[in-house]
């Protein structure tokens, strides 16, 4: 039933150009970027997952940003290659890293 109710995410998603991928009672919202655009994929990301939190609070539900999570997946040398600037959301009060 959550997934009927929440199908209205995919165009908050989509407003982003933000994959969303929605289970049960969990959302993830993913996307691709280059090691290169690694802080405006990030913005780009909280930005969605703000939309995403006014979106729920509208519909009478809540963001837990305690629970938010962010992955940033790569090769191991584009890994390496980061090591000083690491990916972040700051969501409100909450930063969460990579």
């Amino acid at each position: 039933m959550f997934i009927l109710y929440a199908t209205d995410l995919e165009d908050v998603a989509a407003k982003h150009s933000v994959n969303i991928h929605g289970y049960a009672d969990d959302t993830q919202v993913y996307l691709h970027g280059h090691r290169d655009d690694m802080t405006s994929t990030a913005r780009r990301l909280e930005n969605c997952i703000i939309d995403v939190g006014q979106w729920m609070s509208a519909n009478r539900q809540k963001l837990n940003t305690e629970k938010t999570e962010l992955l940033w997946a790569g090769s191991r040398h584009g890994q390496s290659s980061v090591t000083d600037c690491r990916p972040y959301l700051q969501l409100g009060a909450d930063t969460v890293t990579a």
